[in-house]
Order: structure tokens, then C-alpha cells, then sequence
């Protein structure tokens, strides 16, 4: 134990007895505070790390669940009883235990293990030019925020991970102590050490510069007392960086080594030219694309190509990016960046690259930068834009400039390829297959989900694969997933499957930033591993055997495993990761429901799951929403994504069971897996579940959970999705707080690609819920007429949407939306509802209600920007039937629209017969009943275009020019019909068209009409017969 000593301000002018005497109390006072505590001292368990985020450090603080016992010790009031993992005062781990927090003053944080207290290590004070780095003054319980600290640690053995276990919270405060158990022994005294801080502070600033020699001289004291007291090996076991660096080194060496066999046979393709060019430009290159499209490979060539005299490092983690030396000539590899990584490590990537790009890219010397260290980077596609659109902006190393895409693959490259993984394969001892010229075309033109190179590579390398043929090259996943299968059955010794199981989970938690090196040759350290990841996973995974796992991995390298040179095995590939992963989740549903963590769950289709089978997936992902409070992963689960009913079916109705207090609790809970502290329907909105959205807000409101609230959090999450960036700016301060979700909801404006109106109408909602909202929306103060990028309109976004949307156009109409708005292209509401790709029934009805508004019968006479007025629209239009809307234009509007030519001189006649053309019987029907139209509501034949087109030149159906050539004979257009009605049938099951005609138009050409619009309506007027 030490007492407290503080930082001194030189300061001369006071007798120095006086501050002796000074100092002399308040060390006293200090050493009196430092009392020991015996429920901090029990409560203590050693773990592998500490939490890296806030997130994280509020998770563990939840499992160890210090509140427990915080009102049964008497060290310190309750409030200031808190959760902390600190390194202890040897250095030599790190340690979960609930203590008084203290203001530490510019040192790390540690755990005492004799005196029982939370302290200042003294023999690490914080150095923000180097190492390591942390504050002058902040509280012991923010210690997860100096990372630095942790990195004094030199581990001698493992222990269980704080961050990634899945077990529910417990009240324990460790497996093996009862916080009830603990004896109440120590008291504190009455003023907190933050108050006393808070008093000293000015007072020290008075004591003179002599003092501080004599604290320096009796720290060097101190620390001898100190050195003398810890057992020798411990005292030796100082954090050296170096050591760090040179451990990374080696490994990234042996990566190296590992590699360069395979290099061997490496085409090089012009994407890996493309890189190269970047590379020697920049000094860095991104290689994008698909699992399996080479580009590891490729990185790894161009590294072995340039290392020469560099230093190689092969980075895993943001926080190796401290190993980089600038002053040094590097070569840096970054496999795989962001691939499976929460938005907490995304964001510690963020601000490492930005560090290195700052320290090592800018540099003003006489050496350019990138010439001493250089970066080489791979990532799967898309991974790298939705990063930055998370970040809100692109880190400097991230570039577009440095991006090229590696899957992209010319015939003959691909060919080079094959040839040369059959070389490789022939070395190995695996017989080549007998090749012809119409498998090679085949394969070469197919896609699937991992690209060329590794298909090769893997079919090649395994003669079940070859068995499969052609059709592995289009779905390896499948393939691999049977074959990993057959390796299980055939394996009577469950070895197969346990090896399978323990390096899944290995590779996940390097994934999650946790890697845990074991020996597999170790059967308690694979058990334990299981048990780690979900208590009684080995029991109910059985039967399982980690006997002599290691011959087992020797048997599966080639096909699925790779050994690596320290006698460590790890997937081949990435693919065969989640192969192995998706098998087990299809083929142990109840079990990996049960026992594996959400991450996994999240990632899995679980395709062609019995009732009971989902309702045990319900039951589980219930429990993570409502008692771990795992909701973002929840909703982020591929199970929702199904289609509805199915799996959404199964869970909304087990809700729909809730009593009153469980919905509420399930409908309020904050989400705890991720920043954004938000609850149930901002993340169903956020990941488009738009159908299961609108149940719950039902749900919400039959209820009354703050329906205003909960409709304002599902719209913000919906306007978060679209734009990623927004996640971070949302902070606590934001839930339950409907004015500011208001104001974020309502502001969603012009700016935007959509505003919140525009994206409400364009939804999957029904009809009447976005209707409602719509309401609620204008009732806010929204504007009725606002607009988006384009210029348009809620109401021209809403005759444009394919889903129903009659109530909506109803209520944005009773808010007086006008008719006469344009948009960018002088179009309004009628050339978008006539220009959709709505049938014409629906169309038809949508006019109807814009043409009862008093604008409407001048909006018709408007032209857009080609001079084209909405019946000229519809005249053109060739993949809908037109027929009832063009009747109610020309029952509505002004007879002046027939003469209307655009600014090429065609009336709508004219663009009718220049637009549906074709052999369709269909199309052919459609444009005689329209020539019928508008030739009856006074249009002629004879107008001529600005290039003396007329229309019966243009026609290419006969029955059509007989028409024309009689303009006004109604035998020749019964006449047409008929012969054109003969080719086609009429369907049975059309309900019957509601048309009404004027008097001038025959009985005979209007049922005629009718019949032919019964057919037309029934799909696309451009489909063969």
C-alpha cells in the first residue's frame, strides 16, 4: 500500500516548515484513506483483458453487478462502489473488481492485492509524448479509456475474457465467491478522496519547488521499498515495447514464409498490375472484392515483391499499429480490414489510421514518407464504403484513389489460373482431373459467392469437389457445406466434428478482437474454450471427442485447414469459416440457438427450420432483447430478413403474448450492444423491417407505450439507415426525448435525398399506416409540398410508388398539396402518375381523385421539359396499358390537348403509333383501342411532325392503318378490334372494367373497348402472346 502524493508547484514565497507541516497532514490524510477493503479484495478475478470501449466496460460492469454488493460493504458509500479492471501492482495480469473510484493523478490505474484498494501505479507514470499514455487527472473508473495501461501487462497464463462470454448476468461477483458471504470489516471516512482532491488542489498550488525534491527523493525510496518487496521474477517481468515489436516481427515473417510456396504460382492479372502502379504512387493500395477472389494472395505477391530490406508486419488489430516504427522502412499488411467488426473497433481503426497517416504520410522531411512506410490492404467489397459512411467521412489511408477492385478477371487470366493451381495441385500429390475445353468455358463464365481463384484452388485440391463439376465453381458455399458434412459422418471417432467446432470459435474470437491462442493437442484447454464461449456447450454439442485433434487437422490441411509455422491450424479460407459455421447452425439448430452467441446467430439463414426449431430461435432472441439487452444484434438477425410471414410471424405473435409489463419492458429496454442507446423499434426501422415495424407500433399503441415517442424513434431509425453517419450523433441524452426526436425527424429536409415524407411514402408501409403517419407528419408542421434532390413532391412520390398509396394521395390532397408543382424537368403530378410503372386500373384510379381538385384541367395543358403534356405521356408509354387513363384525360381536359404537339411536332396520336410497335398481340390491341381513343376525341391522322412524319407511315399493324386510313368510319375500328381480339383470350378471372364513354362513341366500339381493357389489365402490354 502507498500513500497519496501529488504533484507540486514551485512556489517561494512561505516559510518551508510551514509546508512541511502542510505536507505532513495531508499524507497523513491520505495514508488514512487508503484503508484496506475486504469485499474489493473478494471480489477480485483475474481476466485475459480488459474492455477497449465504453459499450464494453458498461457490459462487464453489468455481469460483475458491483450494485449487488455495494449497499452491504462499509468502505465507501454505495454510489461510489464501482465496477473497475485495472492491471494489478505487479504487472503481471490484469483483474475484474468492485472498489471505491478514486481520482488518480497521472499515473495508471492498479489494484493493490495486499492492501485491497484501487491505486496509482507508481511505477508508471503517464508520458503523453510516448509511453503510456493517460491523463493527469481522471477517475479510476474511466480507466478503460487509457489502453496503454493494459499494455504494461506481460500475461503468464489465460483466463476467462471479461468482454466476450454469453452467459446470462448473474449475481455473482465471481464462480466461486458469494457476494453475500463477503464479512463487513472496513469503514471509510466521511469526506470522499474526490472532495478532499477537489479542497487540496489550490492549497498545493502554493508549496514551493523545493518539495518537489522531496517528493522525488522519497519516491526513488519508495520505489527501493518497493522493488525489495516483490518477489524477483515478477520485478523482471517489465513491459517492453521492443519485445512487442519483435514478437510481430517473427510471426509476420513466419506468415511470410508460409506464403511463398503458393506465391509460386500467382498470376499476375490486371488488377494486380493496376495495384502495383497504386502502390508505387502512394505508397498504399486497397484491394476490394468477394471472398476468394485472390486478393490476399495478391497483396501477399506484390509484399514479396517489394519487402527487400523492409520490415514486414502483418497487422491484426488497431492497437498493433503502435508496433509501426516510422523512422524505420516498413512494409505493413492489413488483411481482411473491418471484416466482421462491430462499429466500436471500426472506430478505433478510424482514429489509429488516421494517427499512422498523420505520423508517417505527412511528413515534412527530406524523405517522402511513403518511401519509408508503406501499406498494403485487402477487404471485402463494400466493407470500406459503409465504414465511411458509418465515420461520416473517409480516413485518409481509405481513399478512393488507393481502392482497386481484385475481382475482376479476364478469360485467359483465369484460365493462367486454373492451369497453375492444377501445377500446385500436382506437387501436393493430387491427381489432376481430365479438363475439356467445354468445362473450362463453363466455369469460366460462372458466379457465385467466392470467386475464381479459391474455386480453383479448392476444387483441385479435393476430389469430392471434383465430383460436383461445373456446379461448384457456381455454388462452392453448398459444396462446401455437404462436404463438411461427409467429413462428420464418416469420422466414428467425433474428432472431425470437435476439430471443426474448436477452430470455428477460435477464428470468431479473433474475429471479435479476442484471439486466444490453444493447443489443440490439449483436450481441457479445447473444453474450456466451449465453455467459455457458452456454459454446458460441450454437453449438449456431444458427442465431441478432443482427443488427438492435432492428427485429425493433419488428415484436413489442404482441403479445409492450413498449419501454420508455430504448429497452430486455422480455415484456409475465410469461406470455409463460415461454411463450417452455417452447416452447424442448419444442421444443430436447437443447440447453436441455445448456446452460441448472438453474433454468430445473427450472420445465419437457419434455412428450413421446423415451427418448434424457430420457436426455440424466438425464445432465445426474446431473452438477448429483454434481459441482455442485446437488441441491435437482435434485429440485425438474417432471420428477420425471410419472407414475411414466416420467422416475423412466429416472433411477432409471441410478443403479441407479453402482459402488459413484459411489452413495455420490451418496447422501452435500451439497446446495449452497440453505442446508440436506443430502444425496439428504432433498430426494427433502422434494418428495414418496415411490416414488423408497423405490428409492434399496433401493438404500441392498443397499449398506449408512448405511441408519439415510438413512432418518432422508428422514423428516426428509418432516416438513420438511409444515412449511417447519424449514428454518431445520437447520445443518451436522446432517448425518452420526444421534442429533440422531433426536431432531428422533422429537419430531415431539401438537403437529403429523401426527406422523412418522401421516405414514409416510398416504404413498404400499408396504405393506411403511411397515411397515418403522413398525418401526423403534416400535423407536425411538416410542409405538405416539400421537396426533394429532385424537386418532386410528397404527392408526385406517391402516384410513382408500386405499393397502394389512394389514402395517402387522399390526405396529402385534404392538405391542400398543389397540383401545379414541377420538377426538375418541368414535370407535374400527372406526367408522374401516367409515366409510372403502375398498372392502368391503379393509375386510372389515382386520377380520378387529382382531376376532382380545380387546378387539374390546367395542370393537363402543362408541358415538361420536351414539350410534352401528360396525355402525350401516356400515349408513349409501352409496358403499361393506358386505355382507362387516357379515357378519363380526355373526359376531363380540354379538347385543345388532342391538337397539343411537343417540340418535335407530334401530337399524342403521333407518339402512340411511333411507341408501341412489335410482334405482341397485346401491344397491337393497345395501340388500336388508343388510335380509337383520341381519333374519337377529334385527333387527326394527318398532322405532320418538324420532320414531315405522319402517323399512318410510322404504324407497323394493318388493322391499325385501316383505321387510319378511315378516321372516321366506326365499321373499320369494330372491325379491328375483332380481328386483333381473335388472337387473344379473355381471362375469366379479370374483374369487370368500370369505364364510362361519351354519347358520340358507339355501343359496339365501347364493349369492344371494354373487352380489350379486361385483357390488357391483367399485366405488361409488352409480352409475347
Amino acid at each position: 500500500m502507498t500513500s497519496c502524493f501529488f504533484y507540486i508547484i514551485p512556489e517561494l514565497t512561505m516559510n518551508i516548515s510551514v509546508y512541511l507541516f502542510i505536507l505532513l497532514q495531508i499524507s497523513l490524510w491520505c495514508t488514512s484513506q487508503q484503508k484496506s477493503c475486504l469485499q474489493s479484495l473478494k471480489s477480485k478475478t483475474a481476466v485475459e483483458r480488459c474492455p477497449y470501449s465504453k459499450d464494453e466496460w458498461d457490459r462487464a460492469a453489468q455481469k460483475k453487478n458491483c450494485e449487488n454488493l455495494a449497499s452491504r460493504q462499509t468502505c465507501t458509500p454505495p454510489d461510489n462502489f464501482k465496477y473497475h479492471c485495472v492491471i494489478n501492482s505487479y504487472r503481471n495480469e490484469t483483474v475484474e473488481v468492485c472498489a471505491p473510484a478514486k481520482i488518480i493523478l497521472g499515473h495508471c490505474t492498479e489494484f493493490n492485492d495486499k492492501g485491497g484498494i484501487i491505486q496509482m501505479q507508481r511505477r508508471s507514470p503517464c508520458n503523453n509524448s510516448g509511453f503510456p499514455k493517460c491523463e493527469i487527472f481522471y477517475k479510476s473508473s474511466d480507466a478503460y479509456k487509457f489502453q496503454d495501461c493494459y499494455m504494461l501487462v506481460q500475461k503468464t497464463h489465460r483466463n476467462t475474457s471479461t468482454s466476450v462470454k454469453t452467459e446470462t448476468s448473474t449475481t455473482d461477483v465471481d464462480n466461486k465467491a458469494d457476494v453475500s458471504a463477503i464479512p463487513e470489516e472496513t469503514e471509510s471516512g466521511d469526506l470522499s478522496t474526490v472532495t478532499i482532491v477537489i479542497i487540496s488542489i489550490p492549497l498545493l498550488a502554493l508549496i514551493v519547488g523545493v518539495f518537489l525534491l522531496i517528493y522525488k527523493k522519497r519516491e526513488r525510496e519508495r520505489l527501493e521499498d518497493l522493488e525489495e518487496q516483490i518477489p524477483l521474477f515478477n520485478f523482471k517481468e517489465k513491459f517492453d515495447l521492443k519485445k512487442q515489436r519483435r514478437k510481430n516481427i517473427d510471426k509476420s515473417k513466419a506468415y511470410l514464409i508460409q506464403n511463398e510456396t503458393i506465391d509460386q504460382y500467382f498470376v499476375e492479372t490486371q488488377a494486380y498490375g493496376k495495384g502495383r502502379e497504386v502502390f508505387y504512387k502512394y505508397g498504399i493500395v486497397i484491394w476490394t472484392g468477394p471472398p476468394g477472389c485472390g486478393k490476399t494472395q495478391t497483396a501477399i505477391h506484390l509484399i514479396l515483391k517489394q519487402i527487400g530490406t523492409c520490415e514486414f508486419r502483418r497487422i491484426s488489430s488497431p492497437h498493433e499499429l503502435s508496433y509501426v516504427e516510422n523512422d524505420k522502412e516498413t512494409l505493413i499488411l492489413l488483411d481482411n480490414i473491418f471484416f466482421q467488426q462491430d462499429m466500436d473497433l471500426v472506430k478505433i481503426w478510424w482514429n489509429k489510421l488516421g494517427s499512422l497517416h498523420k505520423r508517417c504520410f505527412e511528413s515534412s522531411g527530406n524523405e517522402s514518407a511513403f518511401s519509408r512506410v508503406r501499406l498494403v490492404i485487402t477487404a471485402r467489397e463494400n466493407v470500406i464504403e459503409r465504414a465511411c459512411t458509418f465515420m461520416g467521412n473517409t480516413t485518409p489511408i481509405l481513399n478512393d484513389n488507393h481502392r482497386i477492385n481484385a475481382n475482376i478477371l479476364t478469360g485467359m487470366e483465369k484460365d493462367k489460373i486454373f492451369f497453375n493451381q492444377q501445377s500446385f495441385a500436382k506437387v501436393n500429390n493430387f491427381q489432376n482431373p481430365d479438363v475439356s475445353e467445354d468445362f473450362l468455358k463453363k466455369i469460366k463464365e460462372s458466379e457465385g459467392p467466392i470467386g475464381f481463384p479459391l474455386c480453383a484452388h479448392l476444387y483441385l485440391f479435393s476430389d469430392e469437389y471434383k465430383n460436383s463439376g461445373v456446379k461448384f465453381f457456381s455454388q462452392p458455399i453448398e459444396y462446401l457445406k455437404l462436404q463438411i458434412e461427409e467429413e462428420i459422418k464418416k469420422d466414428k471417432t467425433n474428432r472431425t466434428k470437435s476439430l471443426f467446432i474448436v477452430l470455428f470459435f477460435r477464428e470468431w474470437q479473433t474475429k471479435m478482437a479476442n484471439p486466444q491462442r490453444i493447443q489443440i493437442n490439449d483436450a481441457n484447454e479445447c473444453r474450456q474454450l466451449l465453455e467459455n464461449v457458452g456454459a454446458g456447450m460441450v454437453r449438449n454439442m456431444a458427442p465431441l471427442n478432443f482427443g488427438e485433434l492435432e492428427n485429425e487437422a493433419q488428415r484436413l490441411v489442404g482441403g479445409f485447414l492450413k498449419e501454420e509455422n508455430d504448429g497452430m491450424y486455422t480455415f484456409i479460407h475465410d469461406s470455409v469459416y463460415e461454411a463450417v459455421g452455417a452447416f452447424l447452425c442448419e444442421t444443430y439448430v436447437t443447440e447453436t440457438a441455445m448456446f452460441f452467441p448472438i453474433d454468430i446467430i445473427q450472420t445465419q439463414k437457419y434455412a428450413n427450420t421446423t415451427e418448434k426449431q424457430q420457436d426455440v430461435l424466438v425464445t432465445r432472441l426474446i431473452s438477448e432483447a429483454i434481459d441482455n439487452q442485446n437488441i441491435s444484434k437482435v434485429f440485425a438477425c438474417r432471420l428477420f430478413q425471410q419472407p414475411w410471414p414466416g420467422f416475423t410471424r412466429l416472433f411477432l405473435s409471441k410478443v403479441e403474448q407479453f402482459n402488459r409489463k413484459k411489452l413495455r419492458k420490451f418496447f422501452t429496454v435500451v439497446n446495449s450492444s452497440s453505442p446508440v442507446k436506443l430502444p425496439c423499434l428504432f433498430w426494427t426501422s433502422f434494418y428495414n423491417l418496415t411490416k414488423l415495424t408497423e405490428k409492434f407500433y399496433l401493438i404500441i399503441s392498443k397499449s398506449d407505450i408512448n405511441p408519439d415517442y415510438q413512432l418518432y424513434l422508428s422514423l428516426y431509425g428509418e432516416r438513420c439507415a438511409g444515412n449511417e453517419s447519424l449514428l454518431n450523433s445520437i447520445d443518451s441524452t436522446l432517448h425518452g426525448n420526444l421534442e429533440e426526436l422531433k426536431r432531428r425527424v422533422l429537419c430531415f429536409g431539401q438537403k437529403e435525398d429523401k426527406p422523412i415524407l418522401h421516405l414514409v411514402i416510398s416504404s413498404e408501409r400499408s396504405d393506411e399506416f403511411a397515411a397515418s403517419i403522413v398525418e401526423k407528419l403534416l400535423h407536425d408542421e411538416i410542409p405538405v409540398d416539400i421537396r426533394n434532390k429532385r424537386n418532386l413532391t410528397p404527392l408526385m412520390s406517391a402516384v410513382n410508388q408500386r405499393q397502394q398509396r389512394t389514402k395517402v394521395i387522399t390526405k396529402l390532397i385534404e392538405h391542400s398539396s398543389k397540383l401545379t408543382c414541377k420538377d426538375w424537368n418541368d414535370s407535374n403530378v400527372f406526367h408522374h402518375c401516367l409515366g409510372s410503372s403502375n398498372d392502368d386500373e391503379t393509375c386510372a384510379g389515382y386520377l380520378n381523385i387529382l382531376l376532382t381538385m380545380n387546378d387539374a384541367k390546367s395542370c393537363l395543358l402543362q408541358c415538361n421539359f420536351t414539350g410534352d403534356i401528360p396525355l402525350s405521356i401516356a400515349a408513349m408509354e409501352t409496358k403499361n396499358s393506358r386505355i382507362c387513363s387516357i379515357l378519363s384525360l380526355l373526359k376531363h381536359g380540354s379538347k385543345s390537348m388532342i391538337t397539343t404537339i411537343n417540340d418535335d411536332g407530334r401530337s399524342p396520336l403521333q407518339l402512340c403509333i411511333r411507341s408501341l410497335k412489335g410482334r405482341s398481340a397485346y401491344i397491337e390491341l393497345e395501340c388500336c383501342v388508343r388510335v380509337i381513343l383520341l381519333l374519337l376525341y377529334g385527333g387527326s391522322p394527318d398532322n405532320k411532325s418538324d420532320k414531315n412524319d405522319i402517323a399512318i407511315e410510322e404504324c407497323e399493324f394493318d388493322p391499325v392503318k385501316d383505321i387510319l386510313s378511315n378516321p372516321k368510319d366506326g365499321k373499320v375500328m369494330t372491325n379491328a378490334l375483332d380481328s386483333i381480339l381473335k388472337k387473344l383470350k379473355e381471362s375469366n378471372a379479370i374483374s369487370e372494367t368500370m369505364l364510362t364513354f361519351s354519347e358520340e362513341i358507339s355501343l359496339d366500339i365501347q364493349n369492344r373497348i371494354i373487352e380489350a381493357t379486361k385483357i390488357l389489365k391483367s399485366g405488361r402490354i409488352d409480352g409475347e402472346i
